[in-house]
């Protein structure tokens, strides 16, 4: 069965699932059920309760708060960053509601009290996950949290085969050979697929694939390819889930007569934590993989334009790191690239650490393939860019920065763009959503 997504979101009933749990009234209201189930949970007439167990929680759960953030931070590191303090609070808090909880649910009494306890627990737990979900936007609405659940891809061989093509002119937009036919479907469509690691023995999961109502047509438009990157930890489908892809493109097609790029979101990292730093060492050869595996596959799989000015590469943070890392190291495939809130490194914490785990200990290695050291020396005029960060992202703006400067002096066509918010969906969703007509016209889709 062929699932079609509609145009926008416009077409969504308004309700309770599509009322934002990140700004206005609901989180507002979920604040105070919260702070109400937090003192149900720490409310205690007996002396022994306030003496004993309110001290000792509340100390556990400092103790347990900061040692996960140190555990993380310094001993697992997963991720280059560290957690943001108001995240480690709010696991403070999660964490003292849940010992609250438990210790009420077993204590003696009826249960009327335990009811109460129960109810609270799980205020408490909703209202503390929420604040960690306005720290990254990640799920504006309900509707977004749930569709991870209920979003279903369209079996592959449903979605290709050969069709008659409809090719632009040289100097051309395609929006102006193309005309939309009647029966053109109402929507995308969304698919999934492994690609095979061929040439680089990349350990990939399944990667995602937008196709826009016009590659369903008949005759069907030549169409570009971008390749978006998700961040790390991550997956492919934080694009669909946290990014809303499919919302997102079929509002740019509604506005082009079914016209947008086909949008491959490939893996990049091999698992949800895993950090190859998208090069090719010891970690794995995830530059090959992107750069040769994919491009290879999606081309012949999928009637789209080979040429690398119809090939873009995308990301957020990880993934936007990635994206400068493959329009600097291979410009033939990619010429046009979008870095939001990337690093102006790829790395596994220091530059020594990096080295040492990825190229055993070689830096000359790992300065060959770091875009900065190749920008110094070798021009890009062909390539075409564009740099986004949050204006309250402390760590990754001022980095982002140093990346445009490089891009500038390397004689890339770059821009450079600061989005209100920090290191989350605030920025990294509208970092990829404003800046699609200036990929369209980079890639002659549509002026």
């Amino acid at each position: 069965m062929r699932h079609q997504f509609p145009l926008g979101r416009a077409v969504l009933a308004s309700g309770p699932l599509d009322w934002s749990i990140v700004s206005g009234l609901t989180p507002l209201l979920l604040t105070l059920l919260g702070l109400a189930a937090l003192l149900a949970l720490v409310y205690g007439r007996e002396p022994r309760w306030w003496q004993r167990w309110v001290p000792a929680i509340i100390l556990a759960t400092i103790l347990l708060s900061v040692g996960i953030a140190l555990f993380v931070d310094r001993v697992w590191q997963p991720f280059p960053d560290t957690l943001p303090t108001e995240v480690v609070v709010w696991i403070g808090v999660i964490l003292g509601a849940v010992a609250l909880g438990l210790v009420r649910l077993f204590r003696r009494g009826g249960w009327r009290p335990k009811l109460l306890a129960g109810v609270a627990l799980l205020v408490a737990l909703i209202f503390g996950l929420n604040q960690i979900n306005r720290v990254y936007d990640q799920f504006p609405t309900l509707r977004d949290a749930l569709r991870s659940l209920t979003t279903q891809a369209t079996p592959l061989k449903d979605v290709t085969g050969i069709k008659p093509l409809v090719v632009a002119p040289a100097g051309t937009y395609l929006s102006e050979a193309w005309h939309a036919p009647a029966d053109m479907p109402s929507g995308g469509t969304l698919t999934s697929a492994s690609i095979p690691a061929t040439r680089s023995g990349f350990h990939a999961r399944d990667a995602w694939i937008y196709l826009p109502p016009a590659y369903q047509a008949t005759p069907r438009p030549r169409l570009p390819v971008l390749v978006l990157l998700a961040g790390q930890p991550g997956s492919p489908s934080d694009w669909v889930d946290g990014g809303d892809i499919v919302s997102m493109m079929n509002t740019f097609a509604a506005r082009h007569h079914g016209l947008a790029p086909v949008v491959v979101m490939a893996d990049a990292t091999g698992s949800e934590f895993g950090n190859p730093m998208c090069m090719d060492s010891r970690l794995g050869k995830a530059q090959t993989y992107l750069s040769v595996d994919v491009p290879t596959w999606v081309k012949a799989t999928f009637q789209v334009d080979a040429a690398a000015s119809q090939w873009a590469v995308a990301g957020l943070s990880y993934g936007g790191t990635c994206a400068l890392q493959l329009a600097v190291n291979a410009p033939s495939v990619f010429h046009e690239f979008i870095s939001i809130s990337g690093q102006d490194q790829p790395t596994l914490g220091t530059v020594q650490e990096s080295v040492d785990k990825a190229f055993g200990g070689s830096k000359a290695a790992f300065l060959a393939v770091d875009p900065l050291t190749i920008m110094k020396t070798k021009k890009f005029p062909e390539s075409h860019g564009l740099v986004v960060a949050g204006s309250d992202d402390g760590t990754y703006r001022p980095q982002q920065r140093k990346v445009y400067a490089a891009c500038k002096a390397a004689d890339m066509h770059v821009a450079y763009e600061e989005l209100p918010g920090g290191h989350g969906w605030q920025v990294w969703r509208p970092g990829l959503e404003r800046n699609l007509d200036w990929l369209a016209q980079q890639m002659m889709l549509a002026p």
